[in-house]
């Protein structure tokens, strides 16, 4: 069985109301979907977001961008043999597309991957490994302003979310100060609090925010620092007392390790279009778990497509994991609601081969 075709779709997706952090402000979502159909009639669903630092985003109109990607996939795949197995998967990337972005790798590994486990009749994260868990723990990401503090206790505590998550660094440290305090008196003491303030903070500003925060139990910040070097990462965590983690500073999987290995955070963050794939990002959760670090899964704000495969990757990862930031389609309108549906503070992997999802939003967006 072989590959047949592979098409391109533009989306734009908007949000319900605008996520706002220190860098930017984001009121929609754009980039491609990919269909990969073999002529076994199978077909695989991969997403490729445009990474938000990178401007302008591509934009669905833009054709000729889609049309040279098709172009290029389809001559280095169609015609191939549709993969068995994730080894067949991770060669046919490393020998057709490795001098790909990042993030558009791993859109067509994911798609290679979707076709190759819907041909073999399982779920993605069987097809990767033959136990998975049935559902993700996910962290709630509070988005500021907070109009309504009780329906934000309530959106968070009815469906018990363990973590939530933050921005801060938008406004002055005093009012960072007092939405942290507030939080933690609306949430109570058994939620876990993280920030991200997206590299905002100069060193004494940081410092200030974090050792007037310290006694609210934050379980890390992520990237506080403008120049984000090793040497000041460890005296902001001695002089602060709170965990330190890491995103934006990790743009590869020698990065990410670097970080473990040094001991400069206690957390990793890893975006999976980051790291450049499948293989990539399952080594780094392993490494972390065997060095006995912290490593948290977060989506880069793609839609249903890429939330479901991303669902199914953290499945296919043995032992706990700490709370993941999966739970980002809810901020869009018209939201799939099996995808945004928490229940124990834990998303449930969709059901069915490959991805779970595909025919249908393939036509809605």
């Amino acid at each position: 069985m072989r590959i047949r075709s592979i098409e391109l779709k533009g989306y734009r997706r908007e949000f319900v109301t605008p996520l706002v952090t220190a860098r930017i402000t984001i009121a929609y979502r754009t980039g491609f979907l990919i269909r990969v159909t073999g002529d076994n009639c199978h077909a695989g669903y991969g997403e490729v977001g445009t990474p938000l630092e990178i401007e302008p985003f591509l934009q669905p109109s833009d054709d000729d961008t889609l049309d040279l990607v098709r172009d290029e996939l389809s001559k280095q795949f169609v015609g191939k043999m549709i993969p068995h197995t994730p080894g067949d998967v991770k060669n046919l990337i490393s020998t057709y597309f490795s001098d790909a972005p990042e993030y558009i790798r791993f859109g067509v590994e994911i798609a290679l991957a979707d076709l190759a486990s819907r041909t073999a009749q399982k779920p993605l994260c069987r097809w990767l490994r033959a136990k998975s868990r049935p559902s993700i723990p996910v962290n709630y990401l509070v988005n500021r302003p907070v109009e309504d503090w009780d329906s934000l206790r309530s959106a968070i505590v009815q469906p018990w979310y363990r973590a939530v998550k933050a921005k801060v660094g938008m406004e002055s440290v005093d009012d960072d100060v007092r939405f942290v305090t507030r939080l933690r008196q609306e949430l109570g003491e058994g939620i876990s609090i993280r920030l991200d303030a997206n590299q905002a903070w100069t060193f004494d500003a940081a410092q200030d925010a974090l050792q007037r925060v310290r006694d609210m139990h934050i379980e890390y910040i992520e990237e506080p620092l403008k120049k984000p070097d090793a040497d000041a990462l460890k005296r902001l965590h001695e002089a602060a007392g709170v965990g330190i983690a890491l995103d934006e500073s990790v743009k590869c999987l020698w990065d990410a390790r670097r970080a473990l290995e040094d001991a400069v955070c206690d957390a990793v963050i890893v975006k999976p279009a980051a790291m450049g794939g499948i293989d990539p990002t399952i080594e780094i959760l392993r490494y972390g778990q065997k060095l006995g670090r912290k490593v948290v899964v977060t989506s880069s704000l793609e839609t249903e497509i890429g939330i479901a495969a991303h669902l199914h990757l953290a499945a296919s990862i043995p032992g706990e994991i700490p709370p993941y930031g999966l739970d980002t389609l809810r901020l869009y309108r018209d939201a799939d609601p099996a995808l945004t549906r928490v229940v124990d503070g834990a998303i449930a992997v969709p059901l069915g081969p490959g991805i779970g999802i595909g025919d249908d939003l393939w036509e809605k967006l």
